[in-house]
């Protein structure tokens, strides 16, 4: 749940935690009974304010003053519920002139009070993030590695400034392709009622970014412990709505992979790959790989990013530890149209296709992967 120490105060902020998590007997608690909800939400993540440093903020103020609100209101919020989660604003993103000085300038007053850092990143083929380039847009998963590793370091350094024994991690709380439809509908004050905001379509090509971004997060679990793709209906959404039905936009097959194959550890992977070249960034490789593997029930599941936009690439993967014996899940995402995308009359323009992976044997797993492509591939080690 986000607070508002906008125009909030740490008081408001500690009575919505009590209101939402103490069981009864207590001023807001017993508001809450009275709005027919018994049982507390137990609401354990809470960040502290949203996007605080953007000027576009009501309440906006320095890292400054904010860091020390900040740490007021958590201080205020852990008398009410000792085990709550809390997570201070970072940069809303690299686009900020306060990128990661932001980020310092907060911790140094509250580093000792909250669990974690909030970022931002929405990502866009267009003149500011790739310049219409399909091939660097497609590499734009590595920009966010590079957040995600430049706000670990500023996390690090008051870490160790403050000599703490406490670790941060990362909350990507905010994250999606949005470029295209960007502006509200207010004129002059005066609001629409539940008015068609921000639907942006997504075609192939935001597709496979996002199933690089997925992969990107998967890689960086030891420090980034939550990820919310924003949002989730409609509104820069996987799901689109009408008052007839819904169908399913190109962004929400890796999501919803992700969601449902990776499980238990990451492992980490060495991946060597054909590479090619990106302005602003290092050699990026063709294939892009991330892996998951579950020791509840065994299985590992590999997430396959193929970026070279003409050619099919040859895959092996070469198991160090036991072999997995059978594929039990292997679908795709590809076309030959990168700007092609799903609607009403055509909802499955855009959608997963059975990729027919080989057995494994003698330790290797060997595959092609076509070009413009993202897959999940899941084995198991028992037959």
């Amino acid at each position: 749940m986000g607070l508002n120490l906008g125009t909030g105060t740490a008081e408001e902020a500690a009575a919505l935690v009590e209101y939402c998590n103490v069981e009864k007997g207590t001023k807001w608690s017993e508001l809450r009974r009275q709005h027919g909800i018994a049982n507390p939400h137990n609401v354990k993540h809470w960040c502290m304010g949203n996007e605080m440093d953007g000027p576009w903020q009501i309440g906006h103020m320095s890292a400054t003053e904010y860091g020390l609100k900040a740490a007021d209101a958590v201080r205020q919020m852990r008398y009410i519920d000792p085990s709550l989660k809390l997570i201070a604003c970072g940069s809303s993103g690299p686009f900020m002139p306060t990128y990661l000085e932001w980020d310092r300038e907060v911790l140094e007053q509250c580093y000792d009070y909250v669990d974690g850092l909030s970022l931002h990143r929405y990502f866009g083929n267009n003149d500011r993030d790739s310049g219409s380039d399909t091939s660097k847009y497609l590499a734009l998963n590595l920009s966010m590695e590079r957040q995600i590793a430049e706000t670990v370091a500023v996390c690090d350094l008051v870490r160790g400034r403050k000599r703490s024994p406490k670790k941060l991690w990362l909350s990507f709380d905010e994250w999606n392709v949005w470029y295209r439809t960007t502006r509200g509908d207010a004129v002059d004050g005066h609001w629409q009622e539940a008015p068609h905001l921000l639907e942006e379509i997504y075609n192939l090509e935001d597709a496979l970014l996002v199933g690089g971004l997925v992969n990107s997060l998967l890689r960086n679990v030891d420090r980034v412990k939550l990820a919310c793709l924003a949002q989730l209906v409609n509104v820069i959404a996987p799901i689109m709505t009408d008052g007839n039905g819904l169908f399913q936009q190109t962004i929400y097959y890796p999501y919803s992979w992700a969601l449902q194959f990776a499980k238990g550890a990451v492992l980490n992977l060495l991946v060597e790959s054909s590479t090619y070249e990106v302005s602003g960034l290092d050699s990026v490789g063709y294939v892009d790989a991330a892996a998951s593997h579950d020791k509840t029930d065994g299985k590992v599941s590999l997430f396959i990013l193929n970026r070279d936009l003409a050619k099919s690439h040859d895959v092996e993967v070469v198991w160090e530890d036991a072999a997995p014996a059978r594929v039990i899940f292997a679908s795709l995402l590809t076309g030959d149209d990168l700007k092609a995308s799903n609607s009403f009359a055509a909802p499955k323009r855009i959608a997963p296709q059975p990729f027919a992976v080989p057995a494994t044997s003698g330790g290797k797993s060997k595959f092609e992967v076509p070009a413009r492509f993202y897959t999940v591939i899941s084995m198991v080690a028992v037959n």
